[in-house]
């Protein structure tokens, strides 16, 4: 029977390079998109005195991999950039060096504002499209059992507005002819009354394998 003995080795030649395989979802996004149009974006957000600050498009590409990868906690998004090689690789840090701290995160967030991160997503979706590596073909909707004290006869229907409709006329819905119907509200074992709520996920695409 064999037993691994650890042994810390004084010098290691490592390439980050070499470690990400080709068919890794953050390369394609590095030979997609060139994120160099984030610099003039912030540009005037900056002062040009003082300390150097974080490079504003590390703080974008992880916000990036926070919203691909599921990740809303900024700590967690900060712990989980320093253990990825291939995060790593994306942002552009050797083993060697810290990954910027979580509080960076939130003063970056209140920095840009919602303003400035809604052009980055639709700058980078556009470039993802244009490449070919977002599909959209098809919108996943969600939905959460939540708990409610409402009435049966005070639900009512929902449309979808003119400009929602109109841009979900060409998605392909899947077939839920055989799922159970959820026209009103469904009750659990002690009668009371719990409603489907319908999230929707906005321009939320299938990324190709």
């Amino acid at each position: 029977m064999g037993q691994k003995t650890v042994e810390p080795e004084l010098h290691i030649q490592f390439s980050l390079e070499a470690a990400v395989p080709p068919a890794h979802l953050v390369r394609q996004l590095a030979s997609c998109v060139d994120f160099g149009f984030i610099r003039p974006l912030v540009r005037p957000l900056y002062s040009h005195t003082g300390q150097p600050a974080v490079d504003p498009v590390v703080l974008f590409k992880l916000a990036l991999l926070g919203y691909l990868y599921n990740i809303r906690n900024e700590r967690q998004l900060c712990e989980e950039a320093g253990l990825n090689l291939a995060w790593r690789w994306f942002l552009g840090y050797e083993l060697s060096e810290p990954i910027p701290d979580h509080s960076v995160l939130t003063k970056a967030r209140q920095r840009f504002g919602p303003a400035g991160y809604g052009q980055f997503f639709q700058r980078v979706v556009g470039l993802g499209g244009e490449r070919g590596l977002i599909q959209g073909r098809r919108l996943y909707v969600d939905s959460t059992l939540v708990a409610a004290n409402a009435s049966a006869k005070s639900v009512q229907s929902r449309t979808l507005p003119p400009a929602a409709a109109g841009a979900a006329g060409g998605l392909t819905w899947p077939d839920w002819s055989g799922s159970r119907r959820l026209d009103g509200p469904v009750r659990n074992g002690s009668g009371r009354s719990r409603l489907w709520v319908l999230s929707w996920s906005a321009a939320r695409t299938r990324m190709p394998p």
